[in-house]
C-alpha cells in the first residue's frame, strides 16, 4: 500500500495582525463610557423598577469616570 503525502505551502497560513494600540485604546475607552452610561440610563427607569432604582446610587461615581 502507498501512501499519498501532500505538502502544504505554509505560506498560506499566515497570522491575523495584531491590532494596533490605538485601536485597542479607543476600544478600552468605548468600553469605559458605555459602562459608566448604562447605570445612569439604568437609573432613569427606576420608575419602572426598584432594581434599576439601585442604579441612581452611582451617578456620583460613574460622572467621576467619565471626567
Amino acid at each position: 500500500m502507498v501512501e499519498v503525502v501532500e505538502e502544504v505551502d505554509h505560506g498560506e497560513l499566515r497570522e491575523a495582525p495584531l491590532p494596533s494600540r490605538s485601536s485597542v485604546a479607543r476600544g478600552l475607552v468605548l468600553l469605559v463610557v458605555i459602562g459608566a452610561m448604562l447605570p445612569t440610563m439604568f437609573g432613569f427607569a427606576g420608575r419602572v423598577s426598584w432594581l434599576l432604582d439601585l442604579c441612581n446610587h452611582f451617578r456620583f461615581q460613574c460622572a467621576l469616570v467619565l471626567l
